[in-house]
């Protein structure tokens, strides 16, 4: 889902959804429905938006 959205060229929002899976992992976690975050994971899946060339 992540790479979907990234390759739209949605950078921010894939980090956001990813930042939400992860806290809600926490949730579960903290409420004892989980024993981890399957969002640590996907650390370095979601690339930072390419730097934009400079126009001459």
């Amino acid at each position: 889902m992540l790479r979907k959205i990234q390759a739209q060229g949605k950078y921010e929002t894939a980090h956001r959804i990813k930042q939400q899976i992860s806290q809600v992992s926490r949730f579960a976690i903290s409420d004892g429905w989980a024993e981890r975050d399957p969002a640590a994971d996907l650390r370095g899946l979601v690339k930072s938006m390419p730097a934009k060339a400079e126009l001459p």
